[in-house]
């Protein structure tokens, strides 16, 4: 893939743009779906709530 977009652009770090867009993407992805964790017990994070019977 990298060989081929610097051969189809004749930049030869055309990859590294490619990476850095990707890269941004998935960012802007993990920040918006990704939940905030400030204040969470992240060793009870994950497991079921106990229910009172």
């Amino acid at each position: 893939m990298a060989a081929a977009l610097a051969a189809a652009t004749g930049i030869a770090i055309a990859p590294s743009f490619y990476l850095v867009a990707v890269t941004l993407i998935a960012s802007a992805v993990l920040l918006r779906w990704l939940p905030e964790t400030l204040g969470t017990d992240l060793a009870e994070a994950g497991q079921p709530k106990k229910s009172v019977v």
